[in-house]
């Protein structure tokens, strides 16, 4: 059964949790849920239930399931570089918010003409973000005459 995309994003955004992402990858990592709910500290049939919600949602398939554990299918291979990226994103926001609860006024602005946006800063500033994450970044992009 073909499933619509629109579909999928909305139910998605309703009813997926971020715990079904963090279980998946780690079962995905792991190789096993019972690894992956000791990893994130729940018992192994609320991960097993997790992943059986994630499936159910996404209708689909996202492991194999054998004797020596679990591997992804098609599916879950496609999905799994996208939910690391979306589980460190997460993870980068707590770290971010933490960081700025303790360090509120740390602020720099920077004003750059495009090229100066796209070229040298888009360079730049990750690492000096991952290097000093209480210090927040204003970026404006400005024509050449401001």
């Amino acid at each position: 059964m073909q499933i619509n995309a629109t579909v999928l994003r909305n139910r998605l955004l309703s009813r997926a949790k971020l715990r079904h992402l963090q279980i998946f990858v780690k079962t995905a990592e792991l190789g096993s849920v019972k690894g992956a709910a000791e990893a994130v500290g729940l018992s192994q049939p609320s991960a097993t239930q997790v992943l059986a919600d994630l499936e159910l949602l996404l209708e689909c398939r996202l492991f194999l399931r054998h004797s020596r554990g679990m591997t992804l299918t098609s599916i879950g291979d496609g999905l799994l570089p996208l939910a690391r990226r979306f589980v460190g994103l997460v993870d980068e926001s707590a770290t971010q918010v933490a960081a700025l609860a303790g360090h509120a006024g740390s602020v720099v602005r920077i004003a750059a003409i495009t090229a100066g946006v796209a070229g040298l800063l888009a360079e730049a500033l990750p690492a000096f973000i991952r290097a000093h994450p209480a210090i927040r970044v204003h970026l404006q992009e400005v024509d050449a005459a401001r």
